[in-house]
């Protein structure tokens, strides 16, 4: 069974998240959810309502990353991990 799921792993290494592309998300994410919510602060009717709207996602695209980071799966080095997870926790 545990050669099984090495052989698994190796399969499928290319897959695994790098510490760079990981960085690279949790920036991302952050500079758009503070775009989005300055946007949602100026605008009025049909712009605020779509401003919400990519809010939202976000918001659940934010859960998903939290989740991730919970689990120790998103960034290679665990103390990286621990850290932007307690972060994007407040």
């Amino acid at each position: 069974m545990i050669n099984n799921y090495q052989k698994f792993l190796e399969a499928h290494k290319q897959y695994r998240s790098n510490n760079f592309t990981a960085l690279i998300i949790v920036t991302t994410m952050t500079l758009l959810g503070l775009i989005l919510l300055y946007l949602s602060s100026i605008l009025s009717g049909p712009l605020w309502i779509l401003t919400q709207l990519l809010l939202g996602v976000v918001i659940l695209q934010w859960f998903f990353l939290l989740h991730d980071l919970g689990h120790d799966h998103f960034f290679v080095y665990k103390p990286l991990n621990v850290f932007f997870g307690f972060i994007s926790s407040l």
